[in-house]
């Protein structure tokens, strides 16, 4: 559901940074300088979950590993 919530917040950026451009350019800037760091932030943050779920299954199926070993 955090997922879904970050997709929305991005699309009504996008979308606004877009209504600015065409309709008040004066304002490109500072939606622009909102937008990228936001976008940047979603992207850094699903990329390090995606990492840290993946090294936990690993440490988990070693463990399976190992008990069955033992």
């Amino acid at each position: 559901s955090s997922t879904l919530m970050f997709i929305q917040m991005a699309v009504s950026s996008g979308y606004n940074v877009v209504y600015s451009m065409l309709f008040e350019p004066g304002v490109v800037t500072l939606a622009i300088g909102m937008f990228v760091p936001i976008t940047l932030g979603l992207v850094v943050a699903a990329f390090v979950g995606s990492r840290a779920r993946r090294v936990m299954r690993e440490e988990g199926e070693r463990a399976l590993e190992t008990a069955a070993a033992g």
